[in-house]
């Protein structure tokens, strides 16, 4: 069993093996030590997974921006498919860790997509710090 971690406070993994990699983003910009997904923008991080993969395990630590005045909601895709989603209020620097499972009949061996999307409303912004995906057998 290994832990793949994407951690936005270094510079961007440049994959290979298991290794997670920020594969595109649209709508979302890099500050620093996380990544500003706002209204309408996405990440999409891509991982491998080896065969017999038979679940995976999300943690996500991020939070909706303190100054933005519009709730987030922030849904998680797998290879397309909606495995997660969570609406949360902005007013709080705290960073919030989630964590979901991607059942086997979404992952498939070899490359994989999560994709992370805000879907709030105008003016809701979400920030993203790090993303773990740990396979389990």
């Amino acid at each position: 069993m290994q832990q793949v971690l994407v951690d936005f406070r270094t510079e961007a993994p440049s994959g290979g093996g298991n290794a997670a990699l920020l594969t595109a983003s649209s709508g979302a910009l890099f500050r620093g030590d996380h990544w500003v997904i706002r209204a309408g923008g996405e990440a999409v991080i891509g991982f491998c997974c080896s065969a017999g993969t038979q679940l995976g395990r999300v943690t996500l630590v991020g939070s909706p921006r303190a100054k933005a005045r519009r709730p987030v909601e922030i849904r998680m895709e797998a290879n397309g498919t909606l495995v997660w989603t969570r609406e949360g209020l902005p007013g709080t620097r705290t960073r919030e860790l989630e964590r979901f499972d991607i059942p086997a009949a979404v992952l498939r061996p070899g490359q994989n997509a999560l994709t992370v999307r805000n879907c709030g409303s105008e003016g809701s912004v979400y920030r993203l710090y790090k993303v773990f995906f740990e396979p389990l057998s």
